[in-house]
């Protein structure tokens, strides 16, 4: 599930798909899942597309809004937002950040998860 969940983490993937891919009923999913890594399916996306948003921000010069959209979200507004609530920052603040910061980032992420398996 995880690992689907890499692979697409751009795409609008419902709990309903995801259950479909995996052969399971949607409500089980979301409980192991939950169960599991310790937040909802849908946080634990938003958490790989905030984290792949910096990576993409710190490398490249694409603009903050095509990153978003590249990234899976459909609202400049829902990823500022998404963006600000994880990392505490605007996005055009992380286009200064090194390999190290962004590792940082990711160990960050994980940490906010109860059981530390996500990510």
């Amino acid at each position: 599930m995880q690992e689907l969940l890499h692979d697409r983490y751009h795409e609008s993937l419902n709990l309903t798909r995801l259950a479909r891919a995996v052969g399971c009923h949607p409500s089980r999913l979301g409980a192991l899942f939950k169960r599991e890594s310790g937040m909802p399916i849908h946080e634990y996306q938003i958490r790989l597309r905030i984290l792949h948003a910096a990576k993409f921000l710190a490398t490249s010069d694409t603009k903050v809004d095509a990153v978003a959209r590249v990234v899976g979200f459909r609202s400049k507004k829902n990823f500022y937002s998404a963006f600000r609530r994880l990392i505490g920052l605007a996005p055009s603040t992380v286009r200064r950040w090194s390999v190290p910061e962004l590792d940082r980032l990711e160990q960050k992420l994980r940490a906010r998860s109860l059981r530390g398996r996500n990510l």
